[in-house]
């Protein structure tokens, strides 16, 4: 192999490795993290507040769980409504937005909400599935 030759080859690789490293160094064109519905961050909304709570709980410095964080059902949402996760078979009394006959967010226990993507809903009673996948039989 000629001189000229390596430094072609060479030149050949290190443009190859440019191509090939560089973008990864930058992450993504869209230079933010994946958009998720229920992340303030992300969207700027708030819950829908029904009553103003108060926590009612406080810390058991004993358990793993903060008491001070769990809520009530009756402050977040429109209704409080009967909700079953499909997938593990449990079923939760949790606050909810209906608007139109349409539940459109679940408020969870711990201050978290999940998004609902799709929802069929007829005379009180909706199968839906929210923005994680998780599909959910809900009475209100």
């Amino acid at each position: 192999m000629t001189e000229s030759t390596k430094n072609i080859f060479w030149a050949i690789v290190g443009m190859l490795l440019l191509v090939w490293i560089v973008p990864g160094c930058f992450g993504s064109d869209s230079g933010d993290a994946p958009y998720k519905k229920g992340d303030l961050s992300n969207t700027g909304g708030t819950p829908t507040l029904r009553n103003s709570y108060t926590p009612t709980y406080s810390d058991d410095p004993y358990t793993t769980n903060d008491e001070s964080n769990d809520q009530e059902t009756g402050y977040y949402g429109t209704e409080t409504v009967s909700a079953c996760n499909e997938s593990s078979g449990n079923c939760y009394d949790l606050d909810a937005d209906i608007y139109d006959d349409e539940v459109e967010r679940l408020y969870f226990p711990k201050g978290g909400w999940v998004d609902v993507d799709y929802s069929d809903c007829d005379d009180g009673y909706c199968y839906l599935e929210d923005e994680n996948g998780t599909e959910w039989e809900v009475e209100y």
